[in-house]
């Protein structure tokens, strides 16, 4: 059994096997990018104004911004524009059989059948913020990771990817976000140093 049947497998369990009355109206909303944006990006800012004081803040706030910039634009402009790869309602596979088959079983919400599948904008974009902001505030890493988590499941429930496209979203994610946070260490390094 190659990768890919794997993935169709993950596929069909995180989209149809799970399924519930509450996920099929709870997800379209975790996966709005408007959700996306005030709850996970908005929200934190907020609290760091509250928590830190403003100077800080707004370094904390730049540094998200140029990291979700960073990681939708090499997300979409740079991988998904050299790795054609369909989404799940427009895709075919040839089983062991090479019977060709469609995921005529699953489930696929209007609006998801656009455009290319790998990776996940979605995922990147959300653990490159969970992984910053998690590094700044190891208390709120629970609360940050399982919202990425739940959000890249919701690409996969709604029938917009596959699970391989939300788990190589996520890691580069992950890296951009690790990145930033380096960058930005390695910034208010350099002022204290030269402060002193």
């Amino acid at each position: 059994m190659g990768i890919l049947d794997i993935d169709y497998q993950l596929f069909r369990f995180f989209n149809r096997t799970v399924a519930h009355p509450f996920l099929d109206w709870f997800m379209p909303r975790i996966s709005s990018s408007t959700v996306l944006l005030t709850i996970l990006f908005g929200g934190f800012a907020l609290y760091i104004v509250w928590k830190r004081g403003r100077r800080i803040a707004w370094i904390h706030v730049l540094c998200g911004i140029l990291l979700f910039a960073a990681t939708d634009l090499f997300t979409f402009r740079v991988l998904k524009a050299h790795i054609p790869r369909n989404r799940p309602a427009n895709s075919a596979y040839f089983d062991n059989t090479g019977q060709h088959l469609f995921l005529s079983d699953s489930f696929f919400r209007r609006g998801t059948m656009g455009g290319a599948s790998f990776p996940s904008n979605h995922a990147s974009n959300t653990f490159g913020q969970a992984v910053f902001w998690a590094l700044l505030y190891p208390k709120a890493a629970l609360y940050l990771y399982g919202f990425a988590v739940v959000v890249a499941w919701s690409r996969i429930y709604l029938g917009a990817h596959y699970p391989l496209d939300v788990s190589v979203g996520a890691l580069v994610g992950a890296v951009w976000g690790m990145g930033v946070y380096l960058l930005y260490g390695f910034g208010r390094y350099k002022k204290q140093n030269r402060s002193s």
